[in-house]
């Protein structure tokens, strides 16, 4: 399998994938835009970590592509689109968010063929006295009947900022299996009551549960969990 590796220094505006192909993207303080074609059925695995980025990124699914995105960033203020244009073309998101400040995270999945899929899972650890967005829309258009799409979205406030989560819908047709969920609170108390039931203290059992909640929200991501680690510690 290819691999390609996009840092500040050597980023590139348009990739076209042609063969099954791992992305990694290490990102910092930086304003992108990144348009990503990937051909008929070619699968790309993506791995990002970044901080502070403010950055435009474009996939266009052709017929029986793949895209499987894992992406853990902190403070990151991104604007994610993909376009399921081929037909039986699927994307998988797993989204973590570590937020210092303010944080808007944008996503923009259409369906735009039969027979496509979406799955977009979004986790967002509020660490802040200001504000965590994640603003969704998945758009299903009158003819790409059999698609499916399904979106999770949680944040988990640990001070006293402000979230907010606007999970949206818009499906044209009937023949289609559409799901939605939006979470915000703080850790479930019996959870905590648990661990410190066993003789862990309540901040080592608040950091296991983060550590659960960031990195389990993650696919095939062992080679770089030490990596985000050291990086969003």
């Amino acid at each position: 399998m290819n691999k390609i590796v996009l840092g500040n220094d050597d980023f590139c505006d348009n990739l076209l994938i042609q063969e099954d192909t791992d992305l990694v993207l290490n990102l910092n303080n930086t304003l992108n835009t990144l348009n990503v074609i990937i051909d008929d059925d070619v699968y790309l695995n993506v791995i990002e970590l970044s901080t502070d980025t403010n950055n435009k990124i474009l996939f266009k699914l052709k017929e029986n592509s793949r895209l499987l995105y894992n992406r853990i960033v902190k403070n990151s203020n991104d604007s994610i689109s993909i376009d399921l244009d081929g037909i039986s073309s699927s994307a998988v998101i797993n989204n973590s968010v570590i937020s210092k400040k303010n944080s808007i995270n944008n996503f923009d999945i259409n369906h735009n063929n039969i027979k496509t899929t979406s799955k977009l899972s979004n986790h967002g650890v509020n660490d802040s006295i200001d504000e965590l967005v994640f603003n969704v829309n998945v758009k299903i258009i009158q003819n790409a009947e059999e698609s499916k799409t399904k979106q999770e979205n949680k944040i988990i406030n640990t001070n006293c900022g402000k979230s907010n989560i606007y999970p949206n819908l818009i499906v044209d047709i009937d023949d289609v299996d559409a799901s939605h969920s939006a979470y915000i609170s703080d850790f479930n108390y019996d959870s905590l009551f648990y661990m410190k039931s066993r003789g862990i203290k309540e901040i080592d059992a608040r950091k296991i549960l983060l550590d659960a909640f960031v990195f389990g929200n993650l696919d095939n991501f062992d080679e770089y969990i030490d990596k985000a680690k050291k990086m969003f510690e």
